[in-house]
């Protein structure tokens, strides 16, 4: 059963997950345009996947780099710069793009600097979702950005790969 906060209802029954303490992995598969969010099993032999939800990628002349790092840096209602023009825009202005979330990704095992997961709201989905069109950052449904954002705290182990895989 899909996952939908609009069909909750007084009485109704709902199965929580605690990740109190939990080990979580985030696994970018640049080939499928997808992101997933793994947590290890309480008994550490295995792990169970919370989240897989489609992204955007970067363009061909400024790819998603590959490699391991880890979340550093989690903000809530960020400004942006645009990396063209460098002007920065304050967290409510219309033209931040961001959508209310910034996930920076450590510099270190990526060899480039200012990438992160992050909501989009500069166009429809459809121009961008399951397609190379950021400056290398991993663009994400605002819902999608939204649940991610409560799961991955700072120190939270990413991996960027062609091609998925179980974490380990």
């Amino acid at each position: 059963e899909d996952y939908d906060e609009r069909r909750l209802r007084i009485g109704r029954e709902l199965k929580l997950v605690d990740l109190r303490g939990a080990e979580l992995q985030l696994d970018v598969d640049r080939s499928r345009f997808r992101v997933a969010a793994w947590r290890r099993t309480p008994d550490r032999r295995g792990w169970i996947l919370m989240a897989y939800v489609p992204a955007g990628l970067g363009a061909e002349e400024s790819l998603t780099p590959l490699g391991r790092t880890k979340i550093t840096e989690r903000v809530r209602n960020p400004s942006w710069t645009h990396p063209e023009t460098g002007v920065t825009y304050a967290p409510d202005h219309e033209e931040n793009v961001l959508g209310g979330y910034w996930m920076r990704l450590d510099d270190e095992g990526l060899g480039e600097s200012g990438i992160g997961l992050h909501g989009y709201t500069r166009e429809v989905p459809s121009s961008w979702l399951g397609k190379r069109a950021s400056n290398g950052c991993v663009r994400l449904l605002q819902a999608d950005m939204r649940r991610l954002f409560h799961l991955a705290l700072t120190g939270t182990p990413v991996v960027i790969r062609d091609g998925s895989a179980r974490p380990g």
